[in-house]
């Protein structure tokens, strides 16, 4: 049914887009019908978890009704015509390489399950919940009101607290339905998708939701590209140095919302670039609003999102971009609200960095407040701007800002000016980490430059600068460069400065490489292919070096997706499980997932405890089960138990990190450990 609905969902999506797009090519009507349907799809979910009430089988069937409902508005209302299709793919053929390369190297060597103290395994257990069909926003366990052994009660509580990432109701001051229930570490509108996948497809391809973010990113860069008028061999290259780049790549093999943000803010970015005769205004509205829903990162970029509307309005003087505007500042304040209101810990947690930036003046308590505020107040402002005559000096003010001599040079010399502040910000950052002893390679702004390959960054700043006055002249390109500017200076400058080690925290920057590459290739673009070509050879060369480890090793990973399987398939949903705790944490590993996938109940137990446990709870259920670290303390030679899954997992992690450039892993190493799943059987 889920697949089904998918694929349904799919096709009316592409349906819809040729409607808004009424003239578009077949293999960008697929790219950006499938990266609207992600975005609605995250959206809806939001809204439905917001309320309580999500499940993937009601979230597509809302996101279908909307695609539906919309083509039918377009069509019998609007007045479009039946759109045309245009069959014409042979500008797309380098694009279908590129992919396909991108998705040979993200499948390779995939990071598998991590466990209940890493931000990836806890995004995959939510995903298992709803995989198991459990939607509701609190994760409660009703096997702990049937206990009625005090010290049963309180190592059953004392083992949640083991568990870092779930953040028990009773812990921080929400009203609690119980005093075991919580939630999960971080927004569930990204397990929802993961869910998705991995129901259709299976818990051990739940990553290739991963991959095809990725694709949709790659193919998003390529479609911007050709709206900002590059050469054919100039987008292959810009896209293909988004698909290698290390860290886009890491983000592709690691359960993290990064590369779901980066998808959607080049949905962005394409949607907002098309030429402004197709109306598409409101729409680009839609990938920052799932953004929103996704991840509170978001609200760093929301200032260059006002900036690009604010600037394809004011150059085109069309009004669909202001109320795009409207839409996404709307859609961001709801989506901080849905948050707040059901996900607060983690939320009030990731927004403490910007509480401190501001020194108290924004707090958890005033912040909702003050964001609707500041949002509806410049949502009426740009409304009452567009619609009235201001609106048509400040355009023509600027249209002679581009088009007059004295006006562009006024202009050129403005823009050169904060670009060389920004250079000039970042040479202080630069001198003053040497001289208080930090490695200079740790600055974000570097890593950056290793992640392009170490020419794309000099080639955006140099065409800022050289190209200035054709930069301010065109709407796609002023909308790029203001981006690079900001997302350089506000999070490689003030937000993260450092890069402590590579392959977990410069994650931040995958939703932005796309950005930095597409001005880099704004210059190369300049050039013949006799030039470009051995460039983007040497820059390729750079990253695919940079990412050995990420084609030859297992990421850093506690198990694979087949060993839960595996131990879940032996159990049905009248069973007990026993998490024997040997104090080795192993039911921060399984506890959560054995639950999520098989609804069995899940209860826990020490060595001197388990008969007893198993003496209490024998007549209440069909089996017994223990899991556990195969170590020997029980095992089939007692009469009572026999092995019903045996096997041995293999956890990995970095082991060489390189220490003279960018701190990244080299290399990784794997070990083995023994678990099972025994069956309580006495007398066999």
């Amino acid at each position: 049914m889920i697949l089904f609905l998918w694929i349904l969902g799919m096709l009316l999506s592409w349906g819809m887009t040729a409607v808004l797009f009424q003239k578009i090519n077949l293999a960008k009507m697929l790219i950006c019908g499938s990266s609207i349907y992600f975005c609605t799809y995250t959206v809806v979910s939001g809204l439905l978890m917001w309320v309580n009430h999500f499940s993937i089988i009601r979230t597509q069937l809302i996101s279908i009704v909307i695609f539906a409902a919309v083509s039918a508005a377009f069509i019998f209302l609007a007045g479009r015509n039946i759109p045309k299709i245009k069959f014409k793919i042979k500008e797309y053929i380098p694009l279908a390489i590129v992919l396909t390369l991108c998705a040979f190297l993200s499948s390779k060597e995939t990071a598998g399950y991590y466990n209940t103290d890493q931000d990836q395994g806890l995004y995959q257990i939510r995903a298992m919940y709803y995989m198991g069909g459990n939607f509701d926003n609190n994760i409660d366990f009703k096997e702990y009101y049937e206990l009625v052994n005090p010290y049963e009660r309180e190592l059953f509580k004392t083992e949640l607290s083991t568990m870092r990432g779930f953040y028990r109701l009773s812990d921080v001051d929400q009203v609690s339905p119980s005093s075991v229930a919580g939630v999960t570490h971080g927004i569930p509108t990204f397990p929802a998708l993961l869910a998705l996948w991995g129901t259709m497809f299976g818990l051990s391809n739940m990553n290739g939701m991963l991959t095809l973010l990725l694709l949709l990113m790659v193919a998003n860069t390529y479609l911007i590209s050709g709206n900002l008028g590059h050469k054919v061999i100039t987008r292959t290259i810009a896209s293909a140095l988004v698909g290698i780049c290390p860290i886009v790549m890491w983000s592709s093999k690691n359960v993290l919302t990064e590369i779901a943000v980066g998808m959607f803010l080049s949905c962005f970015y394409q949607l907002i670039t098309e030429s402004s005769k197709k109306k598409l205004g409101i729409l680009a509205a839609l990938p920052i609003v799932a953004a929103a829903f996704l991840h509170v990162t978001t609200t760093v970029f929301m200032p260059v999102v006002v900036v690009s509307f604010g600037a394809a309005y004011i150059i085109t003087r069309r009004r669909d971009y202001v109320l795009g505007m409207v839409c996404a500042l709307i859609g961001y304040v709801s989506g901080v609200t849905m948050m707040f209101s059901r996900f607060t810990k983690y939320t009030v947690f990731n927004y403490q960095v910007l509480f401190s930036k501001t020194n108290g003046l924004l707090t958890e308590d005033n912040f909702l407040y003050i964001v609707w505020i500041l949002m509806i107040l410049l949502s009426i402002v740009v409304i009452f701007i567009a619609y009235t005559p201001i609106g048509t000096k400040i355009h023509l003010s600027c249209k002679k800002v581009r088009t007059t001599k004295k006006g562009c040079k006024i202009g050129s010399i403005v823009f050169l000016s904060i670009t060389l502040m920004v250079v000039a910000f970042f040479l202080y950052k630069g001198i003053k980490a040497y001289r208080q002893g930090c490695m200079i390679s740790r600055l974000s702004i570097m890593g950056i430059l290793m992640a392009t390959g170490y020419i794309i960054l000099p080639a955006a700043i140099i065409w800022m600068i050289l190209l200035r006055k054709k930069i301010i002249r065109d709407k796609n390109k002023l909308i790029l460069a203001c981006s690079v500017l900001y997302c350089a200076f506000f999070y490689c400058g003030i937000m993260w400065v450092l890069v402590y080690y590579y392959y977990y925290y410069a994650r931040y920057f995958t939703p932005f490489i796309f950005i930095f590459v597409l001005a880099g290739a704004c210059l190369l673009d300049y050039f013949s292919w006799r030039i470009v070509a051995p460039v983007a050879i040497v820059c390729m060369a750079i990253l695919i070096k940079q990412s050995v480890m990420l084609y030859k090793y297992q990421d850093s990973t506690y198990c694979s997706y087949g060993n839960i399987e595996g131990m879940a398939s032996c159990i049905g949903e009248k069973d007990l499980v026993i998490i024997l705790d040997q104090d080795l944490l192993f039911s921060s590993v399984f506890a959560l997932p054995l639950d999520a996938l098989t609804g069995a109940d899940v209860l826990y137990a020490r060595a001197d405890s388990l008969d007893a446990v198993i003496a209490a709870h024998a007549g209440n259920y069909d089996n017994i089960y223990v899991a556990l670290y195969d170590t020997g303390i029980i095992n089939d030679e007692s009469g009572k138990y026999r092995y019903v899954y045996k096997t041995k997992m293999e956890t990995s992690c970095y082991e060489r990190f390189i220490t003279t450039v960018i701190p990244y892993p080299s290399e990784a190493v794997r070990f083995e450990s023994p678990i099972a799943i025994m069956l309580y059987s006495p007398g066999y």
